[in-house]
């Protein structure tokens, strides 16, 4: 097979730890003790040099599991080391925030960290339940501590099988706004390895999407990351949120052992891996690389089961981590089993939002109101 695309990654994303604190009931890592030493450390930024466009802007993310499981003096190392070899890159964190203290906030200001990510669900009870107990307190003291220090803080919010209805989203998407600086929304998917109590079906999937695009415009609030990037992504024909947008050869993981992944969803998954950083691996390498050979092909095997389809330039074919044929990763089948398994709940939404989108536009060509403003998000 013809490789058709470089792999240029424009982010990376580092996972010091696949351990973790909190027990989620949705969360696609299996945990591990392992952590990342200085050495796998190296060897990481010599790959990232290596794998980057001289000049090229990327972003860094420390990611987990939980990232700030690897130390003060780990992430002191890792920082230096990041800022004085990568010179364009962007560093960001993603934290459950459980082990902020003073000796970090100093250490995100010194390395000028504009925004810091973390997630939480919602108010106390709700969050919880979903995550473990305890959660919502010790990740909140995090936000405060950060805010008081001048940093900008972001929320994902995960929605589990049977909290996706309206009122749910709301009474907790409300309560986060007034915590934290933007909310990004996500829906529970199947992990790679197996099948979760908690994922959403296709229908709950499609009604999420309706009601943040509900909730979004019709409080004209601009923190709900997602549904900025989707309502952008419609106007601009242009996927630019992560379940979206191309992320083969964009992306790249690489866990506490070294192994290089498309995706931190794979981090853990070594039958996924695409190489090693020990291995010295350059661009042309890992395009070469068998694994990676099969990735490009069930990508090309699901954007020709999209072909057909209007929403596909909105959408870009769906997320390739819930394509069904990852299971059966050696041997990709010719069949509708490429296609994301939320196809069906991307391609309703995604048409009734155009329609709005283009009833709106006309509206306001005619210089008439429109009830809820959906092109004043972009």
């Amino acid at each position: 097979m013809k490789n058709n695309e470089p792999y240029n990654p424009h982010t990376f994303m580092i996972i010091p730890s696949l351990d973790c604190q909190a027990k989620c009931k949705y969360c696609f890592m299996r945990p591990s003790k392992e952590s990342m030493s200085l050495e796998t450390l190296e060897h990481t930024v010599r790959f990232i040099e290596n794998a980057t466009t001289k000049g090229k802007t990327i972003n860094v993310v420390f990611h987990g599991g939980e990232p700030l499981l690897g130390g003060i003096s780990w992430f002191e190392a890792a920082f230096d080391m990041v800022s004085q070899r990568l010179q364009n890159a962007k560093i960001s964190i993603q934290s459950n925030l459980w082990a902020i203290d003073q000796n970090f906030i100093d250490l995100f200001k010194k390395y000028n960290l504009k925004s810091i990510g973390t997630s939480l669900d919602g108010f106390p009870d709700f969050c919880d339940s979903q995550r473990c107990i305890g959660y919502f307190d010790k990740t909140t003291r995090g936000i405060k501590l950060l805010k008081e220090n001048g940093f900008h803080v972001s929320a994902i919010a995960t929605f589990c099988s049977g909290n996706t209805g309206f009122e749910t989203a709301k009474k907790n998407l409300d309560f986060l706004c007034e915590l934290v600086d933007t909310v990004s929304v996500h829906g529970v998917t199947d992990p790679i390895w197996g099948n979760l109590d908690t994922s959403l079906s296709v229908g709950e999937m499609e009604d999420l999407l309706k009601h943040l695009l509900h909730y979004a415009t019709g409080q004209s609030n601009t923190k709900i990351n997602t549904m900025r990037g989707i309502i952008e992504s419609v106007y601009y024909k242009q996927p630019n949120i992560c379940t979206f947008s191309k992320c083969l050869g964009n992306f790249a993981a690489i866990e506490p052992s070294g192994y290089i992944y498309v995706c931190q969803r794979f981090c853990g998954q070594r039958e996924y891996a695409i190489s090693n950083v020990f291995d010295l691996p350059t661009s042309e390498s890992i395009m070469k690389n068998e694994n990676y050979r099969l990735f490009e092909l069930l990508e090309k095997k699901k954007k020709s089961s999209c072909l057909s389809c209007r929403q596909v330039e909105f959408c870009g074919g769906g997320c390739l981590y819930n394509t069904p044929a990852l299971k059966n990763f050696k041997m990709p089948q010719d069949s509708d089993d490429h296609k994301d398994f939320y196809c069906e709940a991307y391609k309703n939404f995604f048409t009734d939002l155009a329609i709005k989108m283009a009833t709106e536009a006309g509206s306001k060509l005619l210089g008439q109101d429109y009830p809820t403003p959906i092109l004043d998000m972009i």
